[in-house]
C-alpha cells in the first residue's frame, strides 16, 4: 500500500511539474521553453474553421478579379506613357546646326568669327496647307518657343582673340515663326521636299548675351566683345536666315508625317469634288 502511495505521490509530483512547466515559462538564456512558445501561440492564434465550397469559390474569383485588375491598370498605364512620350516626340524639332564662319569689320581691321556647337529646338504648333496644287503643294507650319544655342563663338583678329559662349537665341517672341514647304509626290507616291522658305523679322527675334567672355589683345576686353557680338547678331539677319535655313531639310523630315496627314487629308477632298459623269 505505502508503495502504491509513494508510487501515485511520484506521478503527481511528476504531473504537477509538468503542468507547472506548461503554465510557466522556463528561461534558458533568455529564450522561452519550447512549450511556452506553443502554448503561447495556441492562445494568441484565433481558431479558424475550414472555409466551404461556396466560401473558398467566392475567394478564387476575388483573386482572379484583382489579378485581372491589376493587369489591366499595368497596361493601361504603361501605353498611356507611351503615348505621352510619342506625342511630346511627334511635336517638338530640334537638332544641330553646322558652324559657321563669318568675317566681319571694325575700325578697318578684319576679324574673323567662328560661331560652334550650334543647337536648336522648338514645339510644333500647326501644320496647314496653303495651296494645294495639281504637281506641287506649299505647306504651312508654324513652331513655337524655338531657341538657338551657340554653344562658343572665337574672335581671332590680326593681334587680338577672344572666345565666348554659349550665347542663347529666341525666335518667335511675338509671333510664331513660320515656315513653309513646297512639297510634291514622287512616282512611288512618296512625299519628297522641293523648296522651303523661313520667314524670320528683326522684331520677332531676342538675342543674349554670351554667359562668359574671354578676350586677349590691345583693345579687347570682355565688354566690348560681348556688346559686339550681340549688336553683330541683331544687325547681321541674313546670317541667322542662312544658318536656319541650311536646317530646314532636317525640320521637314522631323515632322514629315504631319505634313503626310494634311497633304494626303487635302488630296481626299480634293478627289471628292470632283465631278461626277
Amino acid at each position: 500500500m505505502n508503495a502504491i502511495v509513494g508510487c501515485l505521490g511520484c506521478r503527481t509530483g511528476a504531473a504537477v511539474h509538468h503542468a507547472r512547466a506548461l503554465a510557466e515559462p522556463a528561461i534558458v538564456g533568455q529564450r522561452q521553453h519550447p512549450y511556452s512558445l506553443l502554448r503561447n501561440a495556441c492562445q494568441s492564434a484565433p481558431l479558424r474553421r475550414p472555409l466551404n465550397s461556396w466560401e473558398r469559390t467566392v475567394k478564387d474569383d476575388a483573386i482572379r478579379i484583382l489579378r485581372l485588375f491589376s493587369a489591366v491598370l499595368a497596361v493601361i498605364t504603361s501605353t498611356s506613357i507611351l503615348q505621352a512620350d510619342t506625342d511630346r516626340a511627334a511635336n517638338t524639332v530640334s537638332g544641330s546646326v553646322a558652324d559657321i564662319n563669318h568675317t566681319t569689320h571694325v575700325m578697318g581691321r578684319a576679324f574673323r568669327v567662328q560661331f560652334k556647337e550650334i543647337k536648336y529646338g522648338g514645339k510644333l504648333k500647326s501644320v496647314e496647307v496653303l495651296d494645294d496644287a495639281s504637281v506641287q503643294t506649299i505647306v504651312q507650319v508654324r513652331l513655337s518657343d524655338v531657341k538657338l544655342m551657340i554653344n562658343r563663338t572665337n574672335v581671332q583678329g590680326s593681334r587680338q582673340h577672344a572666345s565666348c559662349g554659349p550665347i542663347e537665341m529666341k525666335l518667335g517672341t511675338i509671333r510664331d515663326l513660320v515656315v513653309e514647304f513646297e512639297v510634291k509626290r514622287n512616282k512611288d507616291a512618296e512625299l519628297t521636299l522641293v523648296d522651303s522658305k523661313l520667314k524670320l523679322d528683326s522684331d520677332n527675334l531676342q538675342i543674349g548675351s554670351p554667359r562668359w567672355v574671354q578676350a586677349q589683345g590691345i583693345g579687347m576686353n570682355n565688354s566690348n566683345v560681348a556688346n559686339g557680338l550681340r549688336s553683330g547678331l541683331n544687325s547681321n539677319l541674313p546670317l541667322l536666315k542662312r544658318l536656319l535655313s541650311a536646317e530646314l531639310p532636317n525640320v521637314f523630315r522631323q515632322i514629315e508625317d504631319q505634313i503626310e496627314g494634311k497633304v494626303s487629308a487635302m488630296e481626299v477632298v480634293n478627289v471628292a469634288e470632283l465631278p461626277t459623269p
